[in-house]
């Protein structure tokens, strides 16, 4: 009587890591990332991480996700991994006409900026700041009389530009105090 014996093969445990979609606003920092890890045996202790090269100053678009797994026992599987997006999406941007008294020969477009971030100013702004008067460009110098103007003209790919109309008065003379709106 003769004894074969056989081989026993234990082969990689499929794994699977899935990447959770973010999203964020233009120059806040990236979120903390997570995902599904599906496949663990034996309680394995398996640790997933998470990268993106999106940093605090990346401009609004898609980013990948990417994830990894770590751990003393992770030799004993085959991973499988679908990266997650983060989207950046513009900050709100609100561009306001400053309203009063503008002398003859001014130009009474002049704005005031709330949100920029980071280190952005007016100069990170597409396009030149332009003011309308019923919907058509504003002659300049404007004619002696009170408006309501509505700037415009600028744009941005990190940020969602909100423009708020003000109303100015053009004339010859600084108008007593009573006058000036």
């Amino acid at each position: 009587q003769s004894v074969t014996n056989g081989t026993l093969t234990i082969t990689p445990a499929p794994l699977s890591l899935t990447v959770a979609n973010a999203s964020r606003v233009y120059a806040d920092p990236n979120p903390a990332f997570t995902g599904s890890l599906v496949g663990i045996r034996n309680n394995d202790a398996l640790i997933a991480a998470f990268s993106t090269t999106a940093t605090q100053t990346s401009h609004v678009g898609s980013y990948p996700i990417n994830g990894s797994v770590s751990g003393a026992q992770f030799g004993n599987y085959t991973l499988t991994t679908t990266a997650g997006t983060l989207s950046i999406t513009p900050a709100p941007l609100v561009v306001t006409l400053v309203g009063g008294f503008y002398t003859f020969g001014s130009n009474p477009c002049v704005v005031t900026y709330s949100g920029f971030k980071l280190s952005d100013t007016p100069a990170s702004l597409s396009g030149m700041l332009s003011c309308t008067l019923n919907g058509a460009p504003l002659p300049i110098p404007a004619p002696s009389g009170t408006y309501v103007l509505t700037p415009g003209g600028l744009s941005s790919i990190d940020y969602a530009i909100s423009f708020v109309a003000g109303t100015v008065r053009v004339g010859y003379n600084t108008p007593p105090s009573f006058l000036t709106p």
